[in-house]
């Protein structure tokens, strides 16, 4: 799975003024799903980088990292690309021969970074130009230190989809960046309109959809067992062979009884990810080609495929009505670009299921 990116000269307007602004300043750059971000960001973070200084561009998810190192290789600048947990601790062996700090096991202590950067400020032939795409995924603090580390911080983010709870705002970006007020991209045409509608009701306050392709109504399917899934995923795969087909889960053992359920099985070859050291035949973030694409809710951030499965809706945990419940909705639906399915199996209906707007739903085959 590869993001195809256009040709310069077919970026919208927008687009292009954000590939003009200022080299030497930091700069927030907003849009909704679909408004071309991260294609604005690779194409930004380029121009950074034929200009001769040392360019990063910088992402939370080791999925959308690979997704987009694959897309920045089409302009030749695939190094460019990568996590930030990868980079900040080749930057600080690099330049204080330690690990970086941290507050525990996964989350680095920033303010502590940014004391030490400011204490004993690394020495740099060249100030790094960065990007950072899904800023929204890092913590404010994480926009102090690198501040202290470079004059030109170029951010793409949208708050509607922070789903974590050490993200930032666009107001906490800007203040720990001292940008000028965010530049808008916007919304450009990714979804069908009956995805965006449903994008919309987790949302509201978007753009008209008028102008946006049909398509098929969102999708809710209850299945008697959890095999059951499996056999509608081969199916539509066999009637979609060309298409990309995400199938996000918000656990991840389900998408190890998933892969054994379809492993041999598929048309295309079988792809997956989970985060961890145990994740085995799940371990390679590096999607291609189309087929179906086995992903956590947590990690799919950023991507986009033609079509989006989201299976055992049953045994999604916490308040149906919370705004963070309904960011990732919000996330997962705008995943699709023209099919979207939600998917539940056993008897009863799940809370989850009842909080869903059944009227931006197809319900034809929905046997509660």
């Amino acid at each position: 799975m590869t993001l195809l990116l256009p040709p310069l000269l077919d970026l919208s307007p927008a687009q292009r003024e954000v590939l003009a602004l200022p080299f030497e300043e930091s700069h927030l750059v907003t849009g909704s799903p679909g408004a071309g971000k991260t294609i604005t960001a690779i194409y930004r973070a380029a121009a950074l980088h034929r200009s001769g200084r040392p360019t990063v561009m910088l992402m939370y998810s080791k999925v959308l990292s690979a997704y987009t190192r694959a897309a920045v290789a089409q302009i030749g600048a695939a190094d460019i690309a990568t996590t930030y947990h990868k980079w900040l601790h080749a930057f600080w062996q690099k330049h204080y021969r330690r690990s970086p700090p941290k507050l525990d096991r996964y989350d680095i202590d920033w303010m502590a970074c940014l004391k030490k950067i400011i204490s004993d400020p690394p020495v740099m032939e060249q100030r790094p130009y960065l990007v950072v795409d899904e800023g929204q995924d890092m913590p404010a603090d994480f926009y102090l230190a690198l501040g202290a580390l470079s004059s030109s911080v170029t951010v793409f983010a949208d708050e509607n989809q922070r789903i974590g709870p050490r993200q930032s705002t666009l107001r906490e970006i800007v203040a720990a960046l001292g940008t000028k007020p965010p530049v808008a991209l916007p919304r450009t045409v990714r979804n069908s309109r009956p995805v965006r509608d449903l994008a919309d009701h987790f949302c509201p306050g978007g753009s008209s959809t008028d102008l946006l392709p049909d398509g098929p109504a969102p999708r809710l399917i209850r299945v008697p067992h959890k095999a059951d899934v499996a056999d509608h995923l081969l199916l539509h795969e066999k009637q979609h062979p060309n298409e990309t087909i995400g199938v996000v889960s918000h656990r991840s053992r389900d998408l190890f009884y998933y892969h054994h359920q379809l492993n041999y099985r598929t048309i295309n070859p079988l792809q997956g990810y989970v985060s961890g050291r145990s994740a085995g035949t799940l371990s390679d973030p590096a999607f291609n080609g189309p087929g179906i694409k086995l992903i956590t809710w947590q990690s799919v951030k950023g991507l986009e495929f033609d079509s989006v499965v989201v299976p055992e809706l049953q045994t999604v945990p916490g308040d149906v009505a919370s705004d963070s419940m309904g960011m990732n909705l919000y996330v997962l639906v705008t995943r699709a670009r023209r099919h979207l399915t939600f998917m539940y199996s056993g008897v009863g209906e799940p809370a989850l299921v009842d909080a869903l707007p059944k009227h931006l739903l197809d319900l034809s085959q929905y046997r509660p």
